[in-house]
């Protein structure tokens, strides 16, 4: 896993992972589907086709599909080998 796209993380992983739960996040959109979802850091949010924004509780949020913006150094983003060399330098 070393930096070829991004890294997908599920809802509870963005929610909950140590040093990741405060930051901005987006769920890839289904393929059919032109809703698309958003996590500011504290609240899920639906972007409809309207244009509306309506405010969700976390369970009505996918579960899977999350990415954090791209060059984000959090555990969950950065490839392992990186973690790893971090790791051996703290």
């Amino acid at each position: 896993m070393s930096g070829a796209g991004p890294v997908y993380s599920s809802r509870f992983q963005v929610l909950c992972a140590e040093l990741c739960a405060e930051r901005p996040a987006w769920a890839q959109p289904a393929l059919r589907r032109r809703t698309r979802f958003c996590y500011d850091g504290m609240r899920f949010w639906c972007h409809g086709e309207a244009g509306e924004d309506r405010l969700l509780p976390s369970w009505r949020a996918p579960r899977y599909g999350w990415v954090h913006q791209s060059g984000c150094d959090c555990p969950l983003c950065l490839p392992r080998d990186a973690q790893a060399l971090r790791r051996l330098a703290s």
